[in-house]
C-alpha cells in the first residue's frame, strides 16, 4: 500500500513538472497558428505588373498539388529562408534531384524541404501523442524526434531514388529518339523539327518532356545553343551531355546532323548493352549472398538432427 501511494506521488510531482513545460509548448503552438493565419490573411498578392509570371503559377500548382503547403505557404517561406534550418537538410542534394525532374510539382529545393519539415513536425507531435503513454517522457521525446527526422531524410531519399529512375528511363529511350531524328533528317526535315516530332511521339516519357521543354524555350526566344546548355546542365547524364556536345558542334562545323545522329545512336545502344551487361554481373554478385544463407539453412535442416542425436549420448 505504501508503494503504491510512493509511486502516486511521484507520478504526480513528475505531473506538476511537465505541466508548465507543456503550457509553455502550447501558448508558443497557439500563437505560431495565429501569427501563420494572419500572415495569410494579411498576405499581399502580387500582381502581374510587380511578379514574375511563371512564379505564380508555380506557387499555384503547390497549393493544389500540396495541402501542408497551402496551409502553411507564409512558414515554408520563412523556414526556406533561414540558413541554419538549409544546413540541417541535404538541399544540394535536393536541387539535383529536382532539376533532374524527380517531383511533378514544380518545386523549389528550399521549399520542398521546408515542406518536409514541417511534415516532420506533424509526425513528431503525432508519435509523442502516441508513445506517450507507453515510454518515459524522456524516451518518447527522443523517439519522437528521431522519427521526425528520419521521416524528413526519408523524403529525401524517396526524391534522389525518383530522380534516378527517371533518368534511366530517358537513358533507355534516349537511342530510339536519336534514331527518330536521325531518320527525320535524312529524308530532309530541319533539327526543331524533328525535336518537336519526337517530344510528341514520346509525350508521357521523360525524354519527350525534356525535348519539350528545350523547344518551349526556343519558342520563348532562347537560342537553340542556350536552350541545349540548360538541358545538359539540369540533367547531368553522360548520354545527354554527350549528344548536346555533338549538336553544339555539328552547328559550329557546319557537319550534316543526320549522319552524326545515326553514329550517336549506335554508340547509345551499345553502351546501353554494356550498362545492363554490368547490371546483371552486379545481380549475380548481390544474388549470392542469398543463396549462401540459403544453402546453410538446407544444411542445418538436413545434418541438425543427425549432429543432436550423436550429441544427446554425452550429455548428461
Amino acid at each position: 500500500m505504501n508503494f503504491i501511494v510512493c509511486a502516486a506521488l511521484e507520478t504526480s510531482s513528475k505531473q506538476e513538472l511537465l505541466l508548465p513545460l507543456a503550457v509553455l509548448c502550447t501558448g508558443l503552438a497557439v500563437g505560431r497558428l495565429v501569427w501563420i493565419f494572419l500572415a495569410m490573411i494579411n498576405r499581399d498578392v502580387p500582381s502581374e505588373a510587380d511578379s514574375w509570371e511563371f512564379d505564380l503559377a508555380r506557387r499555384i500548382m503547390l497549393r493544389e498539388g500540396s495541402a501542408v503547403y497551402r496551409f502553411c505557404e507564409p512558414l515554408v517561406d520563412e523556414l526556406a529562408g533561414f540558413p541554419l534550418f538549409l544546413k540541417l537538410v541535404p538541399i544540394q542534394a535536393g536541387r539535383r534531384s529536382l532539376a533532374a525532374g524527380a517531383s511533378e510539382l514544380p518545386w523549389k529545393a528550399e521549399e520542398f524541404a521546408a515542406t518536409k519539415a514541417i511534415e516532420g513536425i506533424f509526425v513528431t507531435s503525432l508519435s509523442a501523442y502516441l508513445l506517450w503513454s507507453a515510454f518515459s517522457p524522456l524516451a518518447s521525446v527522443g523517439i519522437s524526434v528521431a522519427l521526425g527526422f528520419a521521416y524528413v531524410q526519408w523524403a529525401f531519399i524517396k526524391l534522389n531514388k525518383a530522380a534516378v529512375l527517371r533518368l534511366d528511363r530517358l537513358k533507355a529511350r534516349l537511342p530510339y529518339g536519336v534514331d527518330l531524328m536521325a531518320l527525320m533528317m535524312e529524308a530532309g526535315a530541319g533539327f526543331r523539327d524533328s525535336l518537336g516530332a519526337v517530344a510528341r511521339e514520346n509525350s508521357d516519357h521523360p525524354l519527350g518532356q525534356e525535348l519539350g521543354k528545350v523547344q518551349y524555350a526556343i519558342e520563348r526566344g532562347q537560342t537553340l545553343r542556350q536552350a541545349l546548355i540548360e538541358m545538359r546542365d539540369r540533367l547531368n547524364q553522360d548520354d545527354v551531355n554527350e549528344m548536346v556536345f555533338s549538336i553544339l558542334k555539328a552547328e559550329e562545323l557546319g557537319t550534316p546532323l543526320g549522319k552524326i545522329f545515326l553514329t550517336l545512336a549506335d554508340q547509345m545502344r551499345l553502351k546501353r548493352f554494356q550498362w545492363a551487361e554490368k547490371k546483371a554481373g552486379e545481380a549475380e554478385t548481390q544474388i549470392s549472398y542469398p543463396g549462401m544463407l540459403l544453402m546453410m539453412a538446407c544444411m542445418i535442416v538436413a545434418v541438425g538432427p543427425f549432429v543432436l542425436r550423436a550429441a544427446s549420448g554425452y550429455l548428461p
